[in-house]
This record gives structure tokens, C-alpha cells and sequence, in this order.
């Protein structure tokens, strides 16, 4: 959630900075997702945590070693994030139009592990 405000603000920023709306929320998104790539996969493998884990002192591990992650399944996890958040709008779609499942939380929750990644707190990392 933190990364996610955080990823807000600095593309409204860009929103902000452009010069006029269309080329501000092309500069916005860029920027947004931008930002979420080097807090996401560059922190996180210079760290072992993105800024909103370093604030609620928590980081990922491997799922296989309890090692650090490294930069092409740090990417995939992020990209697959933005695939899943899609999926997710997706598929409440369907549920609204009353197509596919009825029971509104048939969804299932994301692995633990996603990508190979565990989210644990620093303490027992």
C-alpha cells in the first residue's frame, strides 16, 4: 500500500509538471511506473526491500534459500503485479455482469511464495 501511494505521488508530480493534459498524464504514468521499477526491482535488490517494506521493516527473501533476490525474478515479479492487478479488474467484471462464478470471493489469494519470493519481517530475516 505504501509503495503504492508512493508510486501516486510522484506521478502526479509529473502530472503536475507537464505542460499541458495530455502530455501530463504521459508523463504521470511514465513516471509513476518508473518510480515503481526502481523501488520495486532496483531497491529491492540493492536492500533486500522496496521503501514501503524498509518503513513497516519487513523484506523478501527467496522462497528456495531464504537468499536475495536477484534482478530477473525481481522484474518478473513486478511485471506479474501489474498483470495480476488487470486479472483482478477482470475478473470483477464478470462478477458484476453477473458471467462466471457468483460467489464474490471466489477469487483465490496469491501464493505466499509469489514468484519465488517471500515476504518476511527483517527481524527474521
Amino acid at each position: 500500500m505504501i509503495d503504492g501511494l508512493l508510486s501516486a505521488a510522484v506521478g502526479y508530480l509529473g502530472f503536475v509538471v507537464a505542460h499541458n493534459p495530455r502530455q501530463g498524464v504521459l508523463t504521470g504514468l511514465g513516471v509513476a511506473f518508473g518510480f515503481a521499477f526502481i523501488n520495486h526491482v532496483l531497491l529491492t535488490r540493492v536492500s533486500g526491500a522496496s521503501l514501503g517494506k524498509l518503513i513497516t521493516q519487513t523484506r523478501v527473501i527467496l522462497s528456495s534459500d531464504g537468499g536475495r533476490p536477484r534482478l530477473p525474478r525481481l522484474f518478473r515479479r513486478w511485471l506479474a503485479g501489474y498483470l495480476f492487478v488487470v486479472i483482478a479488474y477482470i475478473a470483477d467484471w464478470f462478477r458484476k455482469i453477473n458471467i462466471g462464478h457468483k460467489d464474490p470471493y471466489w477469487w483465490p489469494d496469491l501464493p505466499k511464495d509469489f514468484c519465488g519470493i517471500r515476504l518476511v519481517r527483517s527481524d527474521d530475516a
